[in-house]
């Protein structure tokens, strides 16, 4: 957008420069240095000094180009700036909100925290081979098996 202006405002400088130099040579302005005005040429004839030459129809065309663009670029940089300016205040709120709403959660984080610290947990439980009663059991359970098996066993031998 900027580069664009920047174009506008240099093809307006030199169309305006061409141009006032064209019509200060129709005008009955006299000048001793012949590339102090402007002179009108035909086709093929030589230029008599050195600069820009711009034909007439193009010279036309950018002012015109100048007349109606230029106004209508500056409309829609002021619009666009006071676009940018609603998004950034907009990005400014949504930025505050956000920081708030992380406050807000640390300190529910750090509350949860501190409760979960603070609060005893259950007994870690011990494991099942280290108790007592299993032991105890498995001792029984041998004993029966093994006293089971020996009643099977003269049962046997005395039929």
């Amino acid at each position: 957008m900027r580069r664009r202006i920047i174009q506008v405002l240099l093809v307006a400088a030199i169309v305006g420069s061409a141009i006032a130099a064209q019509f200060c040579g129709l005008c009955a302005h006299a000048s001793t240095s012949e590339c102090t005005r402007s002179h009108v040429l035909g086709p093929g004839a030589p230029a008599p000094c050195a600069g820009l030459l711009v034909p007439e129809e193009e010279a036309a065309r950018a002012a015109l180009c100048i007349a109606v663009d230029l106004p209508d670029c500056r409309r829609r940089r002021k619009h666009e700036a006071e676009e940018a300016r609603i998004r950034r205040e907009a990005a400014e709120s949504l930025l505050r909100i956000e920081n708030k709403l992380r406050k807000e959660c640390d300190a529910a984080l750090d509350e949860c925290a501190r409760i979960v610290t603070d609060t005893p947990g259950p007994e870690p439980a011990s494991a099942w081979w280290s108790r007592a009663e299993v032991w105890g059991l498995t001792a029984g359970g041998v004993v029966l098996g093994v006293g089971v098996t020996l009643l099977a066993v003269w049962a046997a031998g005395a039929l």
